[in-house]
């Protein structure tokens, strides 16, 4: 009896061995595909003239027909294999799998911008959670953000609570509007859209922004910089606000918000009803610690006041776009014009390709080399996100 219990503990302890060995190996843990391949069944995707798509009902708008399919190696696409599943129980070993998947971001993200991760079973929140940490990268805080995210669990959020689900998302860096930002961005499909529905992820090279953009824009910026302002309504006042300070900084304190926005050079102010306004001006590259790359990095276009106009809950018109929950103008604080919003609106579109994400998707995203965007949606779907330092 005893001689067998032994050989059942060590075919076990083999078993698990032989597991993590094989996660050693990328040839038989993932297939690499340069080219993520769409349902054969998939519909166009509208852009230009799409309800609720910021700058998409403008006359003169050069934006996309429809949603490009993703390019080359954006993402690139790693699939767990089949035979890899069948043969290991990596439910209960997701601290080896992630061992690998390091392995393979901290090799290739920098290359690719973006890298997909199809087939892990990581089921929910909180295995999530568990497989970000032993991923072994420095979680970075959301405080400051200027949507409004709930904590699922440890390290994870919501994606945005301020925009309802029929609005698309515009191409964006994330937090691009502050000092220190999020390095890597990280988003799991929980519940995926139903195909037809809406909700594509969009993914966009800023490497072939940059090479599309006017040079004398970009000069403009690169010269002047950009103001970002904010306005934070208080909760006690204004609860269905776009977001609140309270939300934005995690706490109810105005000192501990004075003193986050005093050490990392904010000017703010006070208003009577309790609203918060501040504002920044930085610049429109910055240098990837990595490759050494000057990137063009900010959030010109989803930070301006023009954003709200094409919202299905709708600012007043009739207001001056400082008073807008955001903004951006040139760093020497004057207005940037309207055909330049556009443009870079139609410039990143165009750069853009999406797909719908699939239960269990993984995608993690260089966040100075790659935005992000998201197409309106009218059905059940549901992503988490997590983001760090490193």
């Amino acid at each position: 009896m005893i001689t067998s219990v032994v050989a059942v503990l060590n075919t076990c302890r083999w078993t698990r061995l032989n597991a993590i060995r094989r996660l050693s190996s990328v040839g038989s843990v993932f297939t690499h595909r340069e080219k993520l391949v769409l349902p054969p069944t998939t519909a166009p995707v509208p852009i230009a003239w799409r309800k609720w798509l910021t700058g998409s009902t403008l006359s003169g708008n050069k934006l996309p027909s429809v949603l490009a399919t993703p390019s080359v190696n954006h993402p690139a696409v790693y699939e767990v294999n089949d035979q890899f599943l069948a043969d290991t129980d990596v439910t209960s070993n997701l601290s080896a799998f992630a061992r690998e998947v390091r392995n393979i971001l901290d090799s290739n993200l920098h290359i690719h911008g973006c890298i997909l991760f199809r087939g892990i079973p990581i089921k929910d929140a909180r295995r999530l959670s568990s497989f970000i940490k032993a991923l072994g990268y420095k979680r970075a805080s959301y405080e400051a953000g200027v949507v409004s995210r709930d904590d699922v669990t440890d390290g994870v959020m919501t994606t945005t609570d301020s925009d309802p689900p029929m609005c698309s998302i515009e191409p964006h860096n994330e937090m691009a509007y502050l000092e220190k930002f999020p390095s890597k961005i990280m988003f799991y499909c929980d519940i995926p859209a139903k195909p037809g529905y809406g909700g594509e992820t969009g993914v966009t090279s800023n490497r072939e922004v940059l090479q599309k953009l006017n040079p004398s824009i970009v000069e403009k910026f690169d010269k002047l910089g950009i103001t970002y302002s904010s306005r934070k309504s208080s909760k006690l006042t204004s609860p269905e606000s776009y977001n609140s300070w309270q939300q934005a900084f995690r706490t109810n304190e105005r000192r501990d918000v004075e003193t986050y926005l005093e050490e990392n050079n904010h000017g703010y102010q006070w208003e009577e009803d309790g609203t918060l306004v501040d504002w920044r001006t930085l610049p429109a590259f910055r240098n990837h610690p990595t490759t050494g790359e000057r990137l063009w990095f900010n959030q010109i276009t989803i930070h301006h006041a023009s954003y709200f106009l094409d919202h299905p809950e709708p600012e007043p018109t009739n207001q001056p776009s400082k008073m807008y929950p955001l903004h951006t103008t040139y760093g020497d604080g004057n207005e940037i014009e309207d055909e330049v919003i556009q443009h870079i609106r139609d410039v990143n579109w165009g750069s853009t390709g999406g797909f719908q994400m699939q239960k269990d998707d993984f995608l993690v995203m260089d966040n100075m080399l790659s935005m992000h965007s998201r197409i309106g949606f009218n059905c059940d779907r549901r992503l988490l996100v997590a983001l760090t330092d490193d």
